[in-house]
């Protein structure tokens, strides 16, 4: 436990170190993902390749980076234009790398190799899409930087919230073939204190950058009680997915970077699929406006 909550606090401080000081320095938050992709990626890529025993020289190292196709400009008037842009941009580059290093796996190990090398492949994928997501939300977004932020910091909000009120209620297992601690106690907790939290967070928001007289206080509290609801739902998702990764590969945790906690992803698990939640959010308030 003492070297859990070690690493925890340097863990705190560090992303401290490359978020917060984001919204003028934009490059800290983009090498903190850059990071992630690679470290990440590869506890991810490692796990799935000793489970299929198949892999591709360098392919690991082409998905670490592939995810800054998502830096290129693109023209567009509207935010939704400049997202989707980018964004096409790095899901040509993606697929293309899928389908032609799925085709070169094929060729080298044979037919029966194809279901392994999507594998391998969608484990890349993994990671990089998610952080070609924080690239799009910190350069074409205004104000994107505060939106990676819930995006980062909306799965603490709502593990904390799971883990108490499972602690305490949870009896009604959720998804025990999958994950025997996860409770329905847990699940609601979770979602019900993200939608709290993020209701009172967007009100804050709203008021701070756009002036406390922009929007009802009554719609951004129900706009920022949906967001919390989605971002919950999407981070225990996306916790779901890395349980069932893990258990079909046969490791506890995917890394051991962080004593007491295991890896980098299994730290941000979550956050792989808050962050593409958060920018379908974002162009969902923008359509609707």
């Amino acid at each position: 436990m003492k070297t859990r909550i070690i690493t925890g606090s340097i863990f705190a401080l560090i992303m401290a170190g490359f978020l917060l000081p984001g919204y003028k320095f934009p490059a800290l938050p983009l090498l903190l993902f850059f990071l992630v992709n690679i470290f990440g990626g590869r506890e991810v890529y490692r796990v799935v390749i000793a489970k299929f025993n198949l892999s591709l020289r360098g392919l690991s190292l082409l998905w670490s980076v592939i995810f800054l196709t998502a830096l290129i400009p693109c023209g567009g008037n509207t935010l939704i234009d400049r997202s989707l842009a980018q964004l096409g941009i790095f899901a040509i580059c993606a697929l293309t790398l899928l389908f032609f290093s799925t085709i070169i796996l094929a060729c080298i190990h044979g037919t029966s190799a194809l279901t392994p090398a999507v594998a391998v492949n969608s484990a890349g994928l993994y990671t990089a899409f998610p952080c070609a997501v924080a690239v799009v939300l910190l350069t074409a977004v205004p104000d994107g930087f505060y939106w990676l932020l819930i995006a980062v910091f909306s799965p603490w909000v709502s593990d904390v919230s799971a883990y108490f009120t499972g602690f305490y209620l949870g009896k009604r297992k959720l998804i025990p073939q999958i994950s025997p601690k996860k409770t329905v106690a847990g699940f609601i907790g979770g979602l019900v204190g993200t939608m709290i939290v993020m209701a009172v967070a967007y009100k804050f928001m709203v008021a701070a950058l756009y002036g406390s007289g922009s929007d009802s206080p009554y719609y951004t509290i129900i706009i920022g009680s949906f967001i919390g609801a989605i971002l919950s739902i999407a981070s225990q998702f996306g916790d779901w997915l890395a349980s069932v990764i893990k258990r079909e590969t046969g490791v506890k945790d995917f890394g051991t970077l962080l004593p007491g906690h295991g890896g980098i992803m299994d730290r941000f698990d979550s956050v792989m699929f808050t962050l593409p939640a958060t920018l379908l959010i974002v162009l969902l308030l923008a359509a609707i406006k």
